[in-house]
């Protein structure tokens, strides 16, 4: 079990109380429903998708048929797109094989990205079908890569491709979690990658009651956060990198059908093997989230990107 010194750093820590201050000055939430599209409309969806963007951009015949496994469709154009769809999570993504980390581009900022994701969007009509209007801009980083001379000597920094994430939000809310973003990967001035988690949702009346990080810290934090806490050999040594709170979205994978308010904590502990801790807490007594969340993210700190971001 955490220890209380732990506890007491956890819960003094500014990033932890202002996200409960988010929360606990709401009071209470709507719970919303999601919508899991159906099997032949996410097929068609990709469809649309595949043959849109392998015409589109001069290709000169259509992509083929899907390929279905259990939890997802491939199509793939003999030019290097390729259009992946989710059956789970309705998520859907299009990668540019030959383009995708590799080339340069001279995007540096976020406005000059959201103006070349806006035009590729539009171009093809790749919007979430209900509602662009609950995306927001979130950050921006860089694929980078470096080569070796044949003396030995590092050849110079190379930036290959910019990655622009909007956040959705709703009811003024943000969306926290993997399924929350929609991501474009960026080559030159084009859009070569790009990921859309959507679920579509429904509205409800149901309501719950929000509780402090604090609180949810004391009684409610799953298991494997304690222990990993429990287990820094250097006791009080660990940092808080980032708090959210918001509605959680889950991965790709995972079948969700009800959306609810949670905290996101992530933090790095530092001991004889440095480990990276990000958890999902629920920001209340309902157990449904519970059964959503994955396993905590835990890695040697040494593994952990340093993308830059604006």
């Amino acid at each position: 079990m955490i220890s209380s010194d732990i506890l007491k750093s956890l819960c003094d820590n500014d990033l932890v109380q202002k996200a409960s201050r988010e929360a606990t000055e709401r009071k209470r939430l709507p719970i919303h429903g999601l919508r899991q599209p159906p099997r032949e409309e996410l097929i068609a969806e990709a469809r649309r998708w595949a043959l849109a963007l392998s015409v589109g951009q001069g290709a000169c015949q259509a992509t083929a048929d899907p390929v279905c496994h259990e939890d997802r469709l491939v199509l793939t154009h003999p030019n290097g797109h390729r259009v992946r769809a989710w059956f789970p999570s309705g998520c859907v993504e299009y990668k540019n094989l030959h383009r995708a980390y590799t080339g340069t581009t001279d995007v540096a900022c976020m406005e000059a990205a959201t103006a070349i994701a806006e035009q590729f969007l539009g171009r093809f009509a790749l919007w979430p079908i209900d509602g662009s209007d609950q995306l927001r801009p979130c950050d921006l980083s860089f694929v980078s890569s470096q080569g070796i001379h044949g003396a030995g000597d590092m050849a110079s920094v190379i930036r290959n491709n910019a990655v622009l994430r909007c956040r959705r939000v709703f009811d003024e809310i943000s969306w926290i979690g993997p399924g929350a973003f929609v991501t474009c990967m960026i080559e030159g001035g084009d859009v070569v990658g790009y990921e859309r988690n959507w679920r579509p949702l429904i509205r409800t009346t149901e309501i719950v009651d929000l509780i402090s990080l604090e609180e949810a810290l004391q009684h409610d934090a799953q298991p494997y956060l304690h222990s990993a806490l429990a287990e820094s050999r250097c006791g009080l040594d660990f940092s808080v990198k980032q708090v959210e709170f918001g509605y959680y979205a889950a991965d790709r994978w995972t079948t969700q059908h009800s959306l609810l308010p949670a905290y996101r904590i992530a933090l790095s502990i530092r001991g004889d093997v440095g480990v990276a801790v990000s958890q999902i807490i629920p920001a209340h007594r309902d157990s449904r989230l519970a059964a959503l969340l994955p396993a905590p993210d835990k890695r040697p700190c040494t593994s952990i990107s340093t993308k830059q971001h604006i």
